[in-house]
């Protein structure tokens, strides 16, 4: 038998390789790859889904309790719904700030930082469903009312917040204290700081400094020479636009205008002196004016 020539046989298998002829019967259809690879997917989307439910969404992290430790019976309650407001808030847009796995404290501090000053804010989980927030406020100087809102300042002169409705209703209370049924410690505390009265009635927030240290700590002491000149007082009065004086309104019903940062105990002896040589009724008084040296008006 005669035999083929090798580069017949190379030409054939080459043809054969290249499959140019197949039997449409027999056509081998190698299989869809994304048949295989969609299930899988599928399967890990709902698993991975499952999971961050399980983690972000599941009520079995949510904080169910907070305890407050450290603010004024007065304050605590407002700030537990502050607290309580921020947790409920979303986060991701399917999840909240009450899971623990999602609870920032900074982003926490910086939102109750928009209605309290606090000396001290400290984040502490007893449990994955309980949290302590330990709060110091600071110290409350004084009272400023301005265009219907009264604030708690701090001897700094910045606002430390907004009065509660509890104090508001200590303030506007005309039900006095009687012997035997004397008024809680708290709140006897609170009506006796002293009362600022912004005249321009500017808009104020929790952080903003309303007042300088030393023009507080000058007004403090003209109060208390009107206090050891026995003249009982209502509140002070600041204008800051009208040639920025400050008035302190007394009992009586007249104003006492004077220079904060002038000489206060030469005022108070200037204030001593027209009151017992020239007006010997005081009721009849509209205003006093010392902000001027030696000269003292009166009307």
């Amino acid at each position: 038998m005669t035999r083929r020539p090798r580069h017949v046989l190379r030409f054939q298998k080459a043809q054969y390789q290249r499959r140019r002829f197949q039997n449409p019967y027999f056509r081998h259809t190698p299989p869809c790859l994304w048949k295989k690879i969609l299930p899988l997917a599928l399967l890990l989307f709902f698993f991975f889904s499952f999971l961050l439910w399980v983690l972000f969404g599941s009520p079995l992290f949510h904080i169910t309790q907070v305890t407050l430790q450290g603010a004024s019976p007065s304050s605590s309650g407002e700030l537990q719904t502050q607290v309580n407001s921020f947790l409920s808030k979303r986060r991701f847009l399917f999840f909240h700030n009450r899971n623990h796995w999602l609870f920032n404290e900074e982003t926490c501090r910086s939102y109750l930082e928009q209605f309290y000053v606090f000396e001290t804010l400290t984040f502490e989980f007893i449990d994955i469903r309980q949290l302590f927030i330990t709060v110091q406020e600071k110290a409350s100087s004084f009272l400023w009312e301005t265009d219907d809102h009264t604030f708690v300042v701090d001897l700094q002169g910045t606002v430390v917040r907004e009065i509660t409705p509890t104090e508001q209703q200590w303030l506007t209370s005309t039900t006095p204290s009687v012997e035997n049924d004397p008024l809680p410690e708290e709140q006897q505390s609170f009506l006796l700081l002293p009362r600022f009265r912004d005249l321009n009635n500017a808009s104020v927030t929790p952080g903003l400094v309303v007042a300088s240290p030393e023009e507080i700590t000058s007004i403090f002491s003209f109060q208390q020479a009107l206090t050891t000149l026995s003249i009982p007082f209502v509140e002070t009065r600041i204008d800051r636009l009208s040639g920025k004086w400050i008035g302190i309104l007394t009992s009586a019903g007249y104003l006492v205008l004077f220079d904060a940062a002038g000489d206060i105990q030469a005022q108070a002896l200037r204030l001593q002196s027209v009151l017992k040589e020239s007006i010997p009724d005081p009721s009849t008084l509209e205003y006093i004016d010392l902000r001027f040296g030696d000269h003292v008006y009166f009307k």
